[in-house]
């Protein structure tokens, strides 16, 4: 075969060619990504900025102290699909307020709340108890409870607290309270620890609360939440009703397991803590802010504030 020098010379060329191209190609495509990722962060951080002003706008009304549940200033339509703001306000007395009940010592009324979820009776004297002595000021142990030598021997260092429980995810650290998440993942949804006097408010709360703190069926829970709903059957709007007093709520509920004294002593219809929902959706971008808020009487204090974005 002849070996021709200005061959292999062309054929250098055309390779260093092609290695020219590839790495022009290569540095394009490079930059053409790093282009639209910063257009689609500058977007999203344009998105952002408008859900936070929504979400400011929705705040500003809720806590206005004459904006009260069901106001239709908390109805906003959209002009187009591409931006959407939803509020809620609602009583933060719908739930049980656990501090009360376990400073109060209310027995019977988390028995109640604990064998609705399905524990048994030697499990529930064990939980309150531990409960108990968690926000108890003492080191005293209860028949069933836990104070400090218990959870050292768990290798948890500085438990309890010794003092009322300042988020649900310190009532998760009670020992037993892993079985309860696991047999009962929904209970967060039953307590609260910012509302006023630890009554429920039977203008706000669900059946199943409505159930334990009545002693009534689920039937009658439910056929009160229909009436509590109004003429259009949708919560939290302009046309619910509003209890004012035992009486009608028991002519509603009809025969009760528990006697009226007892029922009135476990329920409210009024409660200035509220809790604020707001969600706001800009293009793609979504956003949540949650707040448990004391408003009224010239008053306007937040218990709990807590962001997030929607994925």
């Amino acid at each position: 075969m002849n070996w021709h020098p200005a061959n292999t010379k062309r054929g250098s060329s055309l390779l260093a060619v092609f290695w020219l191209l590839a790495i022009l190609s290569f540095a394009v495509f490079t930059s053409l990504n790093f282009v639209v990722g910063q257009v689609e962060t500058q977007s999203t951080q344009k998105q952002a900025f408008r859900a936070e002003q929504m979400i400011e706008r929705g705040l500003a009304i809720a806590a206005h102290p004459n904006v009260i549940e069901g106001s239709p200033l908390l109805t906003f339509e959209s002009t187009d699909d591409f931006e959407s703001l939803e509020v809620s306000l609602r009583s933060e007395a719908a739930r049980f307020n656990l501090n009360t009940l376990l400073l109060n010592e209310e027995r019977e009324l988390l028995e109640s709340i604990f064998g609705f979820w399905g524990l048994g009776m030697g499990e529930t004297a064990d939980l309150i108890d531990r409960l108990m002595d968690w926000v108890d000021g003492d080191d005293l142990v209860r028949a069933s409870g836990a104070e400090r030598d218990a959870y050292e021997e768990a290798g948890l260092i500085g438990l309890p607290f010794n003092r009322p429980f300042q988020t649900l995810d310190e009532v998760s650290q009670v020992r037993g309270m892993d079985a309860v998440s696991a047999q009962f993942p929904e209970w967060r949804d039953w307590f609260t620890l910012w509302s006023s006097t630890g009554q429920l408010d039977l203008n706000a709360a669900a059946s199943p609360l409505i159930q334990v703190a009545c002693g009534c069926s689920p039937i009658a829970a439910d056929q009160f939440i229909l009436s509590r709903n109004g003429p259009d059957g949708i919560p939290d709007t302009e046309d619910d009703l509003r209890f004012q007093t035992l009486d009608d709520v028991l002519s509603l509920l009809g025969a009760t397991g528990l006697p009226p004294e007892q029922i009135s002593s476990r329920l409210t219809f009024r409660e200035p803590v509220k809790r604020v929902a707001i969600v706001a959706l800009v293009g793609n971008y979504g956003a949540r802010r949650d707040v448990v808020l004391t408003k009224g009487n010239g008053e306007l204090r937040f218990h709990y504030w807590r962001d997030s974005v929607i994925p």
